[in-house]
This record gives C-alpha cells, structure tokens and sequence, in this order.
C-alpha cells in the first residue's frame, strides 16, 4: 500500500483497492453528514442571535419610551427629583 509511513511502497491488488475506496468513501459521507450537521446547528444559532437581538431592541425600545413616559409624567407634575 502507498503510504508515507514506511520507505518501501507496495502495490495494491484490485480487491485491497476497491476494500480502500469503500471505507473512504465511508468516512467521506460520515464526515458530510457531520459537516451538514454542523452548518446546521451554526444556522440555528445565528437565527437564535437575530432574534434575540430583535427582542433586545424592541425591548430596549419599549424601557426608553416608558422611561419617557414617567419623566414626562414627572415634569407635568413638578417633580424634578428624576433630573440630578
């Protein structure tokens, strides 16, 4: 079998051949399912990210204006202990 790992390389039979080719191949749709697996997961999280910072910005949102809305309240009533 050629391989780096020794200095003498000995050739391969048919049968030894297509034996090495069917386990690659093996690994090889292992390795693309467990890459699709990846991409995916990596596709969950970045949705997971968008929509946590939407929630964050709309929550963000919603504090400011009810932040405003008490110091308005505030300054319609005379109430200056908000402002330091």
């Amino acid at each position: 079998m050629l391989s780096s790992r020794t200095d003498v390389d000995h050739p391969m039979c048919a049968e030894c051949t297509h034996l090495l080719l069917e386990g690659l191949h093996s690994q090889l749709e292992e390795t693309k399912k467990e890459r699709d697996g990846y991409i995916a997961f990596e596709r969950d999280v970045k949705k997971q990210k968008l929509e946590t910072a939407s929630s964050g910005d709309a929550l963000e949102k919603e504090t400011l204006r009810q932040i405003e809305k008490v110091y308005d309240w505030h300054i319609f009533c005379g109430v200056h202990s908000l402002i330091p």
